[in-house]
C-alpha cells in the first residue's frame, strides 16, 4: 500500500510529504518511512502503534478490508479504516 501511496503522491507532483496515518494507515505511514525516507519530512501516528497485530485483530482488519471493497463507490481511497488525504504543505 506504501507504493500506491507514493504513486499517487507522484502523480500529484509532490516530492516530500508529511504522512499522517490513522489505526491501520499507521502501519501503511510506517512502511512509507522505511521504504521511502526521503520523501517523508514527518510522520504522524493517531490510534496506532509500532508493534504487530494479534491474530484476531488481523482478522478483523482483513474483514473490514473486504467489506470497504464491497462499498467501493466512495469518494476518497479506503482501505480498511483508512482514509487518505494529501494535502500539500
Amino acid at each position: 500500500m506504501a507504493v500506491d501511496v507514493i504513486d499517487l503522491v507522484d502523480q500529484l507532483h509532490i516530492r516530500e510529504s508529511v504522512v499522517v496515518g490513522h489505526s491501520m494507515g499507521g502501519y501503511v505511514a510506517l512502511e512509507m518511512v522505511r521504504s521511502y525516507p526521503e520523501r517523508i519530512s514527518g510522520l504522524v501516528l493517531i490510534s496506532s502503534h509500532i508493534f504487530a497485530d494479534t491474530s484476531e485483530k488481523k482478522q478483523s482488519r482483513f474483514e473490514n478490508i473486504d467489506k470497504i471493497r464491497q462499498q467501493s463507490q466512495q469518494q476518497c481511497w479506503l482501505i480498511g479504516q483508512i482514509c487518505l488525504h494529501v494535502m500539500v504543505l
